[in-house]
């Protein structure tokens, strides 16, 4: 698998089913599975995805065509920040790190349903081939969750939920689940691909 978490997923009673809203941006988007590059929207292309190196690649082609536009982070002086809101009351933060304007490791933390009544936001992470191996996908991730702790905070949101869904045999994506979001996951069944699956969560309190 190229990617690390597949992000784009919700998790209830033991299943995973897709997450279905996202933004309205022209991106393109390569699906191994018909190994052809076709324009989708956005929101189409994380619906349908599972695999979130798809959306560095997307991320990395629209950042090139001026498309989108990055904001520096606030505690990480090397980390940028893309957000979008999908649909009413859906946010999408997307942090970044950059050589140039090479993307060198892309987080997703896409607001999903409410977890035990509290904010929840669905990880997704993937680093390009040639930067894996250095730790990027930890720091990106780790880095992601800091910067929302503290700009919820500033909104007196004082805790949320961070979730990540990982492939049972996705070996070097559950060393960074387990060392950025939970060490305990659950198992559960993907509901789409029927595939086993772990569910990591961790509750972040300011």
């Amino acid at each position: 698998m190229r990617g690390v978490f597949s992000g784009c997923r919700v998790v209830r009673a033991g299943r995973v089913s897709r997450h279905r809203p996202y933004c309205a941006s022209n991106f393109a988007i390569n699906f191994p599975s018909v190994g052809v590059r076709s324009p989708l929207l956005w929101r189409e292309a994380l619906t349908r995805m599972t695999d979130p190196f798809d959306a560095l690649t997307s991320f990395q082609q629209a950042l090139l065509d001026g498309e989108i536009s990055l904001h520096p982070a606030e505690l990480d002086a090397d980390l940028f920040l893309h957000v979008d809101k999908p649909a009413p009351g859906v946010s999408r933060l997307t942090y970044v790190r950059l050589d140039r304007q090479l993307v060198t490791a892309l987080a997703i933390m896409v607001q999903t349903e409410p977890m035990n009544g509290l904010p929840c936001f669905q990880a997704g992470v993937a680093v390009p081939e040639a930067y894996r191996g250095k730790g990027r996908a930890k720091s990106v991730v780790a880095a992601a969750i800091a910067e929302m702790k503290h700009g919820l905070s500033r909104n007196k949101v004082s805790a949320f939920y961070v979730e990540a869904i990982v492939g049972t045999h996705n070996e070097p994506s559950k060393r960074v689940a387990e060392a950025t979001i939970s060490a305990t996951p659950k198992a559960v069944t993907d509901e789409v691909s029927g595939l086993p699956a772990l569910q990591y969560v961790r509750k972040i309190e300011s």
